[in-house]
């Protein structure tokens, strides 16, 4: 991504846009941490690719279901998101245990 120039006058939108940004990629790591995280958990004799193909449908199941707060997150209100994912059914999906709750919340603590 390249630098963005800022004007004098419009300091305080230049904050607001790294901290957007910092935000971002928060996220970005939060997705790859979980992944990982994931990953950890799988013993399974499944080939790599099988089980990455495993690992990426849970996050991108989780990723739809609170898809409608990533904006807001990414803007700084970081609440909602948290308190989505705390809420996340664990019949609807059953690998989003406590543990797993909790590990992706920690990753998106700011």
């Amino acid at each position: 991504m390249g630098r963005k120039l800022w004007k004098k006058e419009q300091l305080v939108t230049a904050k607001y846009d790294k901290r957007c940004d910092d935000r971002e990629v928060k996220l970005m790591e939060a997705t790859m941490g979980f992944v990982a995280y994931f990953i950890s958990l799988d013993a399974s004799a499944d080939t790599d690719l099988v089980k990455l193909t495993n690992v990426n449908a849970k996050v991108t199941q989780v990723s739809t279901a609170v898809a409608h707060l990533l904006y807001a997150y990414r803007l700084g209100n970081t609440q909602p998101l948290i308190d989505s994912i705390s809420l996340i059914d664990e019949v609807t999906y059953p690998y989003m245990d406590a543990a797993a709750k909790a590990f992706l919340i920690n990753e998106l603590t700011i």
